[in-house]
């Protein structure tokens, strides 16, 4: 009888190689390839609704990093499913509107940092949301370009934020539509621009919503530039180091409705003179001083204007394109 020897198969070298590579290859690439930012960057306890939910933000365009990081926030500051789905909502809302989202994120964790209950701080949230919309919506009719509606939309948000009422803004708006008929021309973006530069600065100073409207649309209504405001806006936060801010407002309307125009000098209750000079002074152009005679000191005049005076008599100030009181 033949004893039939079975030979040992030895696997092939190449067989070999191919298995550990295949292995590496998984081991490595698998988890990338499968791997889901949502799940992976929200806790593991976290709902199937609020991962769906949070996913379905960022495919509708919301930037992925910054919507787990503030989902993150708000699971741990005990926000419920459907307060979390309400801010994503908003949220994309603003971005389908095209209004900055990033504003609404940060009154979010502003409000975690506080340690604010989550309705109050969706209730804040809203807000921002209303003042945005009106704002970058008004923006849109001034200019058509996207970089200065930006601009125009963030400092008109700001100024509503400081204290300007909606109502109020839009008597500005109004003024500032009826002063240039040539409609989103590159003069009505610059006027636009100093004017609600002039009421976010003042209403950040606590005047009331309508004294700033008082002075503002009042200044407009009387055909002011955008020098004429710029200027009216300088010499307010002057004279705001010396006086009640508020009675500097009441002061500079007065002043307005008694017919007085960007050449003229505007003093607050208390404060001291816009830009006058006491006692004979000598002529000063393109914005120089005039020097001071015998007496007094110097007067500024405005551009390409003279300061003069008799002896011991005021300076006067004369500018093409001053506003009440100190045109710098």
């Amino acid at each position: 009888m033949r004893v039939l020897k079975v030979e040992s198969v030895r696997p092939r070298p190449t067989s070999i190689i191919l298995t550990i590579c295949s292995i590496l290859f998984l081991s490595i690439f698998a988890p990338i390839a499968t791997g889901d930012p949502i799940d992976d960057g929200l806790p593991a306890d976290a709902s199937l609704e609020i991962k769906a939910s949070t996913r379905q933000a960022t495919q509708n365009g919301l930037e992925v990093q910054p919507v787990i990081t503030l989902t993150q926030a708000m699971l741990q500051h005990n926000f419920d499913l459907k307060q979390i789905q309400l801010v994503q909502t908003l949220l994309v809302d603003a971005k389908d509107s095209g209004i900055p989202e990033r504003p609404l994120m940060d009154k979010v964790h502003e409000g975690i940092a506080k340690n604010v209950p989550p309705s109050m701080i969706i209730n804040a949230m809203e807000a921002v949301q209303a003042r945005n919309l009106f704002a970058y919506k008004q923006a849109a009719m001034i200019t058509e370009q996207p970089d200065r509606k930006q601009v125009l939309g963030q400092l008109l948000a700001a100024s509503l934020a400081a204290g300007l009422s909606i109502k109020d803004a839009s008597k500005i708006i109004g003024e500032l539509r009826q002063h240039d008929d040539s409609h989103k021309s590159e003069m009505s973006y610059i006027l636009a621009l100093e004017s609600f530069q002039t009421a976010r600065d003042v209403s950040r100073l606590g005047v009331s919503s309508q004294a700033v409207t008082g002075i503002v649309a009042q200044a407009l209504s009387k055909g002011y530039s955008y020098e004429d405001m710029q200027s009216l806006r300088n010499s307010f936060m002057m004279q705001s180091h010396h006086s009640e801010p508020q009675e500097i407002a009441h002061a500079f309307a007065e002043a307005m409705q008694a017919g007085k125009g960007p050449q003229n000098d505007v003093t607050s209750p208390g404060g001291p003179p816009a830009d006058s000079g006491q006692g004979g002074g000598g002529s000063g152009s393109g914005g120089s001083d005039g020097s001071g005679g015998s007496g007094g000191s110097s007067g500024n005049s405005g551009g390409g204007g003279s300061s003069s005076g008799g002896n011991g008599g005021s300076g006067s100030n004369s500018g093409g394109s001053g506003g009440p009181g100190n045109a710098q």
